[in-house]
């Protein structure tokens, strides 16, 4: 399968070959781990090791220590698919360096919908994936690419029983974000507001055939 390796050592991007996780460990020099969630489906393995300092950032995102590998979506048997994302894409969004203890972690406004509590509110979150995890109280996971600059995570696991909510004709189980990011799929602060989607929006409880409208509190 191919891959796309971030070397901040030899400050180059470049596309490998590789046949299973024990070479994903080799290349990255330690164990992987999701370092981040791209809104396409790709993701960005890093490793824990340490490299001395050296490392990089994409966009506005946090500081990723060492090497990293960008994959596409799992696949069967720990394998991966091959990235959408291209090294041109990942070239123009690099920055070298290492960590500032001075510099705060990125921050990025989002929406959440939370059709137990039926909320739509404005949050801040981390620009990583461990920030979006948070928000969501679960692991996140793309559930729409709504357009090129909107998306949709859902928390993995929800299951059909769990509390819906639905826009026009899209329905969604369980709690939700909508972030706003750029052609790389970089998280930037939400191009919409909780009034806006939240017109349009309706709850459903378990069991239950109607549908309730957002109200504003």
């Amino acid at each position: 399968m191919k891959v796309l390796l971030i070397d901040p050592i030899g400050r180059s991007i470049e596309s490998h070959k590789v046949e299973s996780a024990g070479d994903i460990r080799r290349i990255l020099g330690g164990k992987a781990r999701t370092a981040a969630r791209f809104p396409n489906g790709d993701r960005l393995l890093a490793t824990t090791e340490d490299f001395g300092g050296n490392g990089f950032s994409l966009g506005g995102s946090r500081f990723v220590a060492g090497r990293a590998i960008v994959v596409g979506k799992p696949a069967d048997f720990g394998e991966y698919a091959r990235p959408r994302t291209d090294a041109e894409m990942i070239a123009g969004l690099v920055r070298w360096g290492a960590p500032d203890p001075e510099i705060a972690p990125h921050t990025v406004s989002a929406v959440r919908i939370d059709p137990e509590s039926m909320v739509v509110e404005e949050v801040i979150v981390d620009s990583s994936d461990d920030g979006l995890d948070r928000a969501l109280g679960g692991k996140a996971r793309l559930a729409m690419r709504v357009t090129d600059s909107l998306s949709v995570f859902d928390r993995a696991g929800s299951r059909d029983q769990d509390f819906r909510w639905r826009k026009d004709s899209l329905v969604f189980r369980g709690p939700c974000l909508v972030v706003s990011h750029d052609r790389y799929g970089v998280l930037l602060d939400t191009l919409v507001t909780p009034s806006e989607l939240g017109l349009s929006i309706e709850f459903q409880k378990p069991g239950d055939e109607d549908w309730s409208p957002w109200t504003h509190s």
